[in-house]
């Protein structure tokens, strides 16, 4: 009885100091996020006010400012894990090995399903906050387009100003190339159809 008492209080000790652990890395994870969007905002700050006359931004800068803010938004939507919850829900049945793309740290599911002709629409589910709004962004790339224009498209291209391999860990940014050809080989075979 003392040993099952003995082991009892070591696994309870281990469980909580990796608990602890996890809670401490996921803190710093998170000020290091916040810190990143606050360097981001200070750049907007700047890029707004250099040079010009802030009342009167020329039309070049104002598209590079609203550019900025957009992918400002989205990075902290993604952060806050915001972005994901913009998905339209993927019901259970579909979360398969089938659906399951490759690579990814985390469960990733997409399911294609085709509209109207050949435009395509995803649905798409994660078990993690931060990866599923990754998720959420490149559909947004695709998303109810049409398979041939999705097919053709340069989806890293699209997600370039995203900066999302300097901007995340490899760890949740090494499923995407895995999702982008996923998502085009599904556009090539309806495109094909």
């Amino acid at each position: 009885m003392a040993a099952i008492t003995s082991d009892l209080a070591t696994n309870l000790v281990t469980a909580a100091v990796a608990l602890s652990a996890l809670g401490i890395v996921s803190l710093a994870a998170l000020r290091g996020w916040r810190d990143w969007i606050q360097l981001k905002r200070e750049e907007l700050a700047i890029c707004h006010s250099v040079g010009q006359d802030p009342a009167v931004p020329n039309a070049g800068s104002r598209i590079e400012i609203a550019d900025l803010k957009e992918r400002l938004r989205k990075l902290e939507a993604i952060a806050a894990g915001d972005l994901g919850r913009e998905l339209e829900p993927m019901p259970d049945p579909l979360k398969t090995d089938a659906t399951l793309v490759r690579g990814c740290s985390a469960s990733v599911w997409v399911y294609p399903l085709p509209q109207d002709g050949d435009r395509l629409h995803f649905l798409a589910d994660s078990n993690a906050a931060i990866t599923k709004g990754i998720v959420a962004l490149v559909l947004a790339a695709v998303q109810d387009k049409p398979a041939t224009e999705v097919a053709a498209m340069d989806i890293a291209a699209a997600l370039a100003p995203f900066d999302l391999t300097r901007q995340l860990s490899s760890n949740r940014t090494q499923g995407v190339p895995n999702m982008i050809a996923l998502v085009q080989d599904t556009a090539r075979r309806i495109a094909g159809a």
